[in-house]
């Protein structure tokens, strides 16, 4: 998605397939990234250790209560129901960029 190009975010689903490399730290490596510039969405159980190590650590509404608990942020809407877009709103918010591409997004070919 847009969002994602513009925060440099990767998709990351299922503990067993993806948050692994996460949380032993390949994937970071592959990245550069250090866990300091590292945010996490989770609402279960197994999504705690990445949350613990993340510098931010967000839940939707409807997460687990313990996920909930250990969230910097818990988002206003529900999982499946525009918790993702709010957090990466947040992000965007929070780096300073989204007006600049809310504004790009309103812009039409005799606009510009």
């Amino acid at each position: 998605s847009s969002r994602r190009r513009h925060t440099r975010f990767r998709n990351v689903t299922g503990v067993q397939t993806c948050a692994l490399p996460i949380y032993d730290g390949q994937l970071l490596r592959e990245l550069g990234l250090p866990w300091d510039e590292v945010a996490v969405m989770g609402d279960d159980w197994p999504d705690l250790p990445l949350m613990q190590q993340a510098a931010l650590a967000c839940a939707p509404l409807n997460a687990h209560p313990e996920v909930r608990a250990m969230a910097h942020h818990v988002t206003q809407a529900p999982g499946g129901h525009g918790a993702a877009r709010e957090f990466c709103d947040l992000l965007l918010m929070g780096a300073g960029r989204y007006r600049e591409l809310l504004d790009g997004h309103l812009q039409t070919p005799d606009s510009a």
